[in-house]
């Protein structure tokens, strides 16, 4: 009998694991990804002071800026340099000063640790075959946003450089945990919903 409860409460608990998921979505990527990445961007952006320009026009030159979400970055990077007073001008001739995005990576990072055992598959014969889903005394997953930028300007007129900022690196993390097989929960930094 206690054999019988054991091999019923086993299967139980496996099949509690069976339910968790590491990627749900209809979208090619999660909106956890994009956030990741479009809040690393926004910490960077906080980060630049463009007084030095205020008052100036400017064309922003976005020709080698390459990565994941560079539209909304550069969309992000515009509204921040009209909140200092400067003038985007319409095409690079009528600019004072033409700004060069430095966009060193926008990219996510993912890493996991657990302690337990792996999925396995199982093969019954004459039933065909079976997975055990993996069982994690531990588990955490990570990801983290990353994104690391700076911008220069140059005087149009002349070519020299008129204006730099540093590079600001800033990151954001979502982490998922597993302990004892089926308590799961997860931190992060995030703004909401996330």
């Amino acid at each position: 009998m206690q054999k019988a409860f054991a091999l019923v409460l086993l299967f139980a608990v496996l099949g509690l694991c069976g339910c968790l998921s590491k990627r749900t979505t209809t979208t090619e990527r999660t909106a956890v990804e994009q956030a990741l990445l479009s809040q690393a961007a926004e910490q960077t952006l906080a980060g630049f002071n463009f007084e030095a320009l205020a008052g100036k026009s400017f064309y922003l030159v976005e020709d080698d800026v390459d990565g994941y979400d560079t539209e909304y970055i550069l969309t992000s990077l515009k509204h921040r340099l009209l909140q200092f007073d400067l003038v985007e001008a319409a095409q690079e001739p009528d600019a004072d000063v033409l700004l060069y995005p430095r966009l060193a990576n926008a990219a996510i990072d993912d890493s996991d640790a657990s302690l337990g055992i792996p999925e396995l598959p199982l093969i019954i014969p004459g039933a065909g075959g079976l997975t055990i889903p993996e069982l994690s005394l531990y588990k955490k997953e990570t990801q983290r946003g990353r994104n690391r930028m700076g911008v220069y300007g140059v005087d149009r007129e002349t070519g020299t450089l008129v204006f730099e900022t540093p590079l600001v690196s800033k990151e954001t993390y979502y982490k998922r945990w597993v302990l004892l097989f089926i308590f799961s929960f997860r931190t992060t930094n995030l703004e909401k919903p996330f």
